[in-house]
């Protein structure tokens, strides 16, 4: 079997990310892409998702995204039936409609942050 078509941890090769517990990378096919994850308590419905007054599922402040060119998977774990829709995007914050107040959606956000070459 050819030695790339082993399975390979980046750690091995980066010494960074061994060092901080990062065994493996997320690859995307074009520059400038990254991912936040948070946990997110709806407080009115529809509410207002503002980056800089939440966190993500590391407890680190969310970034802003550069601009409005981003998506967001919405998934409510309090109540399947109101499922998220979001709207209203913009580098600092977007509005979830569909859960209701007390609701806990996770976020999945995918773009490209405020600052990010690429």
């Amino acid at each position: 079997m050819a030695s790339g078509l082993h399975p390979k941890n980046m750690d091995d090769y980066i010494p960074p990310l061994k060092d901080q517990g990062v065994p493996n990378l997320v690859g995307t096919p074009n520059p400038g892409i990254s991912i936040q994850v948070a946990s997110f308590t709806m407080v009115s419905a529809p509410d207002d998702f503002v980056f800089a007054d939440n966190r993500d599922i590391n407890g680190n402040v969310m970034s802003d995204m550069a601009d409005d060119s981003y998506e967001v998977i919405v998934l409510n774990q309090s109540d399947a039936a109101d499922q998220g829709v979001i709207s209203a995007k913009t580098g600092k914050q977007f509005t979830i409609t569909g859960p209701d107040a007390a609701d806990v959606v996770t976020l999945v956000i995918l773009g490209k942050l405020k600052g990010q070459l690429g």
